[in-house]
């Protein structure tokens, strides 16, 4: 490792306000757009109609 005179040592309350700042973070996002991937997808199976969107959901399981 190259360790310098110039780099940075998190502290460790600094680790873990920034931490559970990002959890925090990412909790929310996910919270917020749950609902908004469920409503595309939603037109997504819509626009496709109920017997395409099936028959592509099954033809995606297969692929695995």
């Amino acid at each position: 490792m190259n360790a310098s005179a110039n780099d940075f040592v998190w502290p460790f309350g600094l680790f873990i306000a920034v931490g559970l700042v990002n959890y925090i973070y990412k909790f929310l996002v996910a919270i917020l757009l749950t609902p908004v991937i469920y409503l595309v997808h939603g037109w997504i199976e819509n626009y496709l109609g109920a017997e395409k969107a099936e028959e592509m959901k099954k033809a995606a399981m297969e692929s695995r």
